[in-house]
């Protein structure tokens, strides 16, 4: 039977206070307090419940005593839990002496560690011992940032503002913690999961919003690049322990933005193909700013040798650069009417901003989660400084493990992600968290060649890209890949749902409906259609790619299409 005891703030500090010498550094420890309740555990164990009035505001001053708060929350409250506090000694012997227990007797007199603030005994042997074990973290700065905004992005995409804040890490082998959890200390990413977790859980209709839209939905170990005029959403979803990595990039006013989304499964392996997705938002601006040079001149020469591409006056006007009239241009406008504003193209010394979203991954038991979100943060850093001189990378989402963790209350309160997946606006640069998985008109082409991949034996797993910014008419592409038929997997389409989860997921608790029928349709395909159906490559003819293409029908509908693409490879991965 639980009997909680609510104290006054001032009575607290007033214990406090009779009880220690150093008022001063007590008075700053609990600044912002509003009550102490103590609660009994049947009978016997204390434990002490703070509350504050902003959360976040004390996150970060808690860190640098060596606690993070934020990493006791429950799911659905602002309660911390301290049971190291010296306020819970003090509170405890209070008790004890109200309730006739005659004190703290028999306890052992401890302070608080210099270096990481836990309790400690006086006892010299035993404070050594506590010193040899500790490790310090050690800050250093990145050359990752923060958003300038809590929300890093609006309605109208990512942050003007150059972020100002640069990203600090502990130093490699001495976090005392996951980087998850240590991002969690931070009052803007923290404040930026937890609205993203707010939309997640809500009842919001955002499959319903994109079915309205052209979409490109990228499956576990794939990866899209794509600009508005291709698609309007990047999306990906199923990820329990996977994490979903999107990027938007941009470069001067005028640029036309790229997007980009990974579904990342493994931490370590996918690391090269990460920094090629990085290259690929370097290669379209430059490719971007390249076509506008070359237009601007090739217009000028065309305009020379034939005046009949221009005797449109309405073609002129949707074109920002009239090199072949400038010179004479204002001197036909009447004198009221001013000429129309140069707009300024992106210059290759323009900064290209980039959006770095991370998403994915909760607490679960085998740690794999948070192994991924700590290779891919470090891995993002690494990136950002190799390449600092031509892109400013801002880390605007980071909504991982710790930050994406919640209970299932209908089973045995066991833990689960709270978001499975992110949808990228390329328009807007507004990102979307996923909490359930996406309609079937929503899934994308050939989903049971592309799952098929996972069970194919890769020399070198990588992400399969399946669309680029170069992509002919905004089609899906899947190059060939080896896969032979397993026969040891008949015996998985014979076992029961519960038995199939544990052998092949990574989180059998937290699997959606659809993941049983989703896998045994997969293996199916797998031991029932050989490769060489799928992409060609009998005798001497090389295997072919899949190419598929928007319906002209059905918004988000593809069909296969003989068109070959510009650029496909047709060696296996």
């Amino acid at each position: 039977m639980q009997s909680p005891i609510i104290q006054a703030p001032h009575q607290v500090l007033s214990i406090l206070h009779s009880r220690t010498h150093n008022s001063n550094s007590l008075d700053a420890c609990l600044e912002g307090l509003i009550k102490v309740e103590l609660i009994h555990h049947n009978n016997s164990h204390l434990r002490t419940r703070i509350y504050f009035s902003n959360l976040l505001e004390y996150s970060q001053y808690f860190w640098a005593i060596g606690y993070n708060i934020t990493a006791l929350l429950t799911a659905t409250t602002t309660t911390i839990y301290l049971p190291l506090l010296v306020l819970l000694l003090l509170l405890e012997e209070e008790e004890e002496d109200s309730m006739g227990g005659g004190g703290n007797t028999g306890m052992k007199k401890q302070q608080r560690c210099s270096s990481c603030h836990s309790l400690t005994s006086l006892c010299n042997e035993n404070k050594m011992k506590h010193c040899q074990t500790q490790t310090k973290p050690e800050l250093e700065p990145t050359a990752l940032f923060l958003s300038s905004s809590p929300t890093s992005v609006s309605a109208l995409g990512a942050s003007t503002q150059v972020p100002q804040e640069r990203l600090y890490l502990p130093r490699v082998g001495t976090a005392p913690c996951s980087l998850d959890v240590y991002l969690q200390s931070i009052p803007s990413v923290a404040s930026r999961s937890q609205q993203l977790s707010c939309l997640s859980s809500k009842d919001n209709n955002q499959n319903n919003n994109m079915s309205t839209q052209r979409c490109l939905n990228v499956l576990q170990g794939e990866v899209a690049h794509a600009t508005p005029a291709q698609t309007d959403v990047l999306v990906s979803a199923e990820a329990t322990t996977c994490h979903i990595v999107a990027l938007r990039s941009t470069q001067g006013p005028d640029s036309v933005p790229l997007g980009s989304i990974a579904h990342v499964d493994q931490a370590q392996v996918y690391n090269d193909c990460l920094e090629k997705m990085v290259q690929e938002h370097i290669q379209h601006h430059i490719k971007q700013h390249q076509q506008q040079h070359d237009d601007d001149f090739g217009f000028f020469m065309e305009d020379d040798d034939d005046d009949s591409d221009c005797d449109d006056d309405s073609y002129c006007d949707n074109h920002h650069n009239h090199h072949h009239n400038h010179q004479s241009t204002s001197s036909f406008l009447p004198p009221q009417v001013a000429p129309p504003p140069k707009r300024r193209h992106s210059s290759p010394n323009d900064t290209i901003k980039m959006e770095l979203h991370i998403a994915g991954g909760y607490l679960d038991d085998e740690g794999t989660s948070q192994s991924i979100s700590d290779n891919l943060v470090r891995t993002f850093s690494d990136l950002a400084l190799k390449y600092e001189d031509q892109i400013q990378m801002s880390l605007s989402t980071a909504m991982i493990s710790s930050m994406n963790t919640t209970t299932l209350t209908t089973d045995n309160q066991k833990k689960a992600p709270c978001s499975r997946g992110l949808a990228l606006n390329t328009h807007t640069g507004l990102v979307t968290p996923i909490a359930t998985s996406l309609p079937h008109e929503l899934e994308g082409p050939a989903v049971e060649v592309r799952s098929a991949r996972l069970w194919s034996q890769q020399r070198t797993p990588s992400l399969a890209v399946i669309h680029t910014a170069d992509s002919v008419d905004g089609n899906i592409t899947i190059d060939p890949f080896p896969y032979q038929p397993q026969p040891q997997l008949n015996a998985l389409l014979r076992v029961d749902d519960t038995t199939l989860l544990q052998v092949a997921s990574t989180s059998p608790q937290c699997e959606s409906e659809r993941f049983c029928s989703d896998l045994r349709r997969t293996l199916s395909f797998v031991n029932t259609v050989p490769a060489s159906r799928v992409f060609g490559g009998k005798e001497q003819e090389p295997p072919r790619p899949l190419v598929y293409s928007r319906s002209a029908n059905t918004l988000n509908q593809w069909e296969p299409t003989t068109r070959r693409p510009r650029s496909a490879t047709v060696t296996a991965p």
